[in-house]
């Protein structure tokens, strides 16, 4: 029994530590769009020295929120009570965009548990309201997919599959 609980918080790390890459491979595609984000990851791998197969979750966060980012912003922008997606921390801005995608999209994880991860990450690595904010938006969002009674783009079918780029 205390092996299970040691193997859940491992897998926990884990996926906290596939985020933060994430996070920042987001964060340096926002600030440079004109490289694909494919350049970015490779660059997040090389500066982490770990092997492509140790964030696998990760790039799938990445590769889904680069697919779907016309949507994310959409629903992010509607979300911002008062603020516009320009002004919003480059920081923020990629947590938020992670987990509404995990949000959107990751089904397999609870949406309290994508929304505790988001806040820990802006926590890390944003500013002293990031994590006020990104609480915040993402509760709005989580309240406002629950309400949904149809969700299509939740459906597997529906997302748009990662785009190769050279």
């Amino acid at each position: 029994m205390g092996g299970e609980g040691a193997d859940d918080r491992a897998s926990i790390g884990r996926r906290r530590e596939n985020r933060a890459a994430a996070m920042q491979c987001l964060y340096a595609y926002d600030i440079s769009p004109l490289v694909p984000w494919e350049k970015h990851w490779t660059g997040q791998l090389e500066a982490l020295e770990l092997p492509e197969e140790s964030l696998s979750y990760g790039r799938r966060l990445v590769a889904g929120t680069v697919a779907n980012l016309f949507e994310i912003n959409e629903l992010l922008a509607k979300f911002l009570a008062n603020w516009s997606l320009y002004r919003v921390e480059k920081v923020n801005l990629a947590i938020l965009r992670i987990a509404t995608y995990e949000l959107l999209f990751e089904k397999d994880i609870p949406h309290p548990v994508v929304i505790n991860e988001a806040v820990e990450l802006a926590k890390l690595y944003g500013g002293p309201d990031s994590k006020r904010i990104v609480n915040g938006v993402l509760d709005r969002i989580r309240r406002h997919l629950e309400e949904q009674k149809n969700w299509p783009n939740l459906h597997p079918s529906n997302r748009r599959t990662p785009q190769r780029h050279g």
